[in-house]
């Protein structure tokens, strides 16, 4: 939640929260995206392709 109200107060579309905790950086690695559901759809395609 707190890395959404920042994007949300920067009015920004894209985040990434980090746990520094995990095993591997892959696992602690999380994007967060702000709302934009024709940008969400069009990165999800973009990930799933690679």
């Amino acid at each position: 939640m707190q890395v959404l109200t920042y994007l949300r107060l920067l009015n920004l579309l894209l985040g990434l929260l980090i746990n520094f905790g995990a095993a591997t950086f892959k696992e602690g690695c999380k994007r967060i995206v702000n709302g934009k559901q024709d940008f969400v759809s069009s990165c999800l395609r973009v990930n799933q392709l690679g």
